[in-house]
């Protein structure tokens, strides 16, 4: 029996350098792993200091939005144009560009859903959403100031073209006339 324990010490004590081997080999393992992580992390924080601001990426996006509203404004105008007679009335341009605004609001408003409690109880905005609001009703302020200008400028560009028109009619009218002055004296 102490010749087994003997036995099995000496393999024990054999097998300690091999154990010490694979620990090692192991060790080595998980440093390289740990190196390769470690540069990975670099790159990615090197990558993230390459990237824009998020602010640069949604001023695009709120640029877009804004031109998609003046196109959508225009679009509006062009339908308004067709559909009303030449002689507009200052004051019915105005009314005509807010009820086109109350058209955009009312398609941008959400609706209230049947399910969710009590509507007419304030619920508590953030500071963010209040000053997003604020802008939004500021550029859209300045669309409709916007609006009426290019209103403003279309009728006087109208009421030229119908001077102009006018203008035309007598010199045909005093042509016509000598035309047939002419004819009736030859």
């Amino acid at each position: 029996m102490r010749r087994a324990q003997n036995d099995l010490g000496i393999l024990r004590e054999g097998d300690k350098p091999a154990i010490e081997g694979v620990l090692r080999r192991q060790l080595l393992d998980k440093d390289r792993e740990n190196d390769k992580l470690q540069s990975r992390i670099l790159t990615l924080q090197q990558q993230l200091a390459l990237r824009p601001p998020i602010e640069r990426i949604q001023e695009p996006e709120k640029e877009y939005k804004n031109l998609d509203l003046i196109l959508q404004n225009e679009r509006c105008m062009a339908e308004l144009g067709r559909s009303t007679a030449l002689d507009i009335a200052p004051s019915s341009s105005t009314f005509a560009a807010r009820s086109v605004m109350g058209s955009v609001f009312s398609r941008g408003a959400p609706t209230p859903q049947s399910g969710t409690p009590d509507s007419s109880t304030p619920m508590p905005v953030s500071q963010a959403v209040v000053e997003a609001t604020l802008t939004q009703v500021e550029q859209i302020r300045l669309l409709v100031l916007g609006m009426e200008q290019h209103l403003q400028n279309r009728e006087e560009k109208l009421t030229k073209t119908i001077e102009h028109a006018k203008a035309q009619e007598i010199k045909c009218d005093a042509l016509k006339k000598e035309v047939m002055a002419t004819k009736v004296a030859a």
